[in-house]
């Protein structure tokens, strides 16, 4: 496995068309993920191989719903549940399966873990295709028992 540098990427930096992981969806969702983070709205971060982005993924703060059982595993009623959002993650399909989504959600989790004791984070949250989903769950994640109306997967990581 090559070693990866896992840092954050200014956005203006990449040619976001050259960047492929396999799923023209998640492509071009990238696009506009990189964007909102040109407009300060959010940050990318990126896994780096020999000065080359090999993964990415979004993130952000923010409230979202949480299904019923997360929000009582949590000790919380029916309220928006404070989250570190991964909008997008992504690896070229020359750097798949070679552990690399693995190191970019210990990275997401990791700093899930610091703003849980600085703000107050409750969970990493993300929508799953159905291609990654069992990816996700495998990693700890949990699951709405049904999709959005979009197809994706809602899934949550609770931060202990």
């Amino acid at each position: 496995m090559p070693e990866y540098e896992i840092k954050p990427v200014a956005p203006q930096s990449q040619d976001w068309g050259a960047f492929d992981c396999g799923d023209v969806r998640i492509n071009g969702k990238l696009i506009r993920e990189a964007h909102r983070a040109q407009a300060h709205l959010q940050q990318l971060h990126g896994a780096f191989a020999d000065n080359q982005l090999c993964g990415l993924l979004t993130l952000r703060a923010g409230h979202l719903s949480a299904p019923v059982r997360i929000l009582s595993a949590l000790g919380l009623g029916e309220i928006d549940v404070p989250t570190l959002h991964i909008e997008v993650l992504a690896v070229r399909v020359t750097h798949q399966r070679l552990g690399l989504g693995q190191l970019l959600i210990a990275h997401a989790l990791r700093i899930g873990n610091r703003l849980q004791n600085d703000i107050g984070l409750k969970a990493v949250s993300l929508e799953a295709t159905n291609e990654s989903r069992a990816f996700y769950l495998s990693l700890g994640f949990e699951c709405a028992t049904s999709p959005w109306p979009d197809g994706s997967w809602p899934m949550w990581f609770v931060l202990r």
